[in-house]
């Protein structure tokens, strides 16, 4: 029987829009109303991901930065999985010397390097008609609130604010698989994506999949009791760990390989079409 109940968010549990559908939030309520936990895990920061759901009232755990951090309901901060000084410092000196677009990801904050360029884009982002809106762009990530997005040389190195992720920014697919091929060997680092225009790059502690498996160990949860949904590849671990994996329609065949089941598009509430098979009983095997 499913206990725990994981969604990843962009591409999953929101719509094109970029927001949670009065369906898909509907159904998180009867999920935890039938005694089912209800937990994101997410590239975003708690910054970026809890607005959304307190649209509808509602509020989560969170598995945040790719598990990079996890986050109480009440947004607090359990834990914390950065990045070391020299491999900043190395994926930094690349980005600038190969002018690549990059940011800088703290528990709450996100610093870029070309901080008006990216305002205006977002800006121009939501003065699109809504049936045009990009669900493929990292700018969707701040729709909501840019307050906690601020330039890279606002950022001051200290202990309460240490880097949890890196981004790179571009859709030169030659540029990104050049910067994979330079980090890919590093032992600390675990290098994944969850746009065409990104990637992401944590610690290769902080994985959706392995903050998973210490949550469910503290919470006794076996595998067999928890369902992950997701559609991207920052999605992976948490997808190949579970029995009850669900990829979404809009997915790509990559990571589609690496579910066991197959849920419908984003854009028509597939996350809450898959919580109702759940509540029902499908997948009590």
């Amino acid at each position: 029987m499913i206990k725990l109940f994981v969604s990843d968010m962009d591409g999953t549990l929101l719509n094109g829009q970029h927001v949670i559908s009065s369906a898909n939030a509907q159904a998180i309520r009867d999920l935890e109303n039938a005694g089912i936990e209800f937990l994101i895990a997410t590239g975003r920061s708690h910054n970026s991901a809890a607005p959304l759901l307190k649209m509808h009232d509602l509020s989560a755990k969170m598995i945040t930065l790719n598990g990079a951090t996890f986050n109480e309901k009440d947004g607090s901060i359990k834990y914390t999985h950065t990045l070391t000084s020299s491999d900043i410092n190395e994926m930094v000196q690349y980005a600038q010397e190969h002018q690549l677009d990059y940011s800088i990801m703290t528990p709450e904050d996100y610093y870029l390097k070309d901080y008006q360029q990216f305002i205006d884009r977002i800006e121009a982002h939501m003065q699109l008609s809504q049936s045009n809106l990009d669900d493929q762009s990292s700018t969707s990530q701040f729709i909501v609130d840019t307050s906690f997005v601020h330039p890279v040389e606002e950022y001051v190195p200290n202990a309460e604010l240490p880097i949890c992720k890196i981004m790179i920014l571009s859709t030169d697919e030659e540029a990104k698989q050049a910067f994979i091929n330079q980090f890919n060997h590093y032992p600390d680092l675990d290098i994944t994506s969850s746009a065409p225009d990104n990637l992401e790059i944590t610690s290769n502690k902080a994985q959706k999949g392995l903050a998973l498996e210490d949550y469910a160990t503290e919470k006794g949860y076996s595998i067999n009791e928890i369902a992950t949904i997701g559609d991207s590849l920052n999605d992976r671990s948490m997808l190949q760990m579970a029995h009850y994996s669900f990829a979404m329609d809009n997915a790509s065949e990559q990571v589609k390989s690496l579910a066991n089941y197959q849920a419908p598009h984003h854009d028509e509430d597939g996350v809450a079409k898959v919580i109702y098979d759940i509540l029902e009983g499908k997948y009590n095997e």
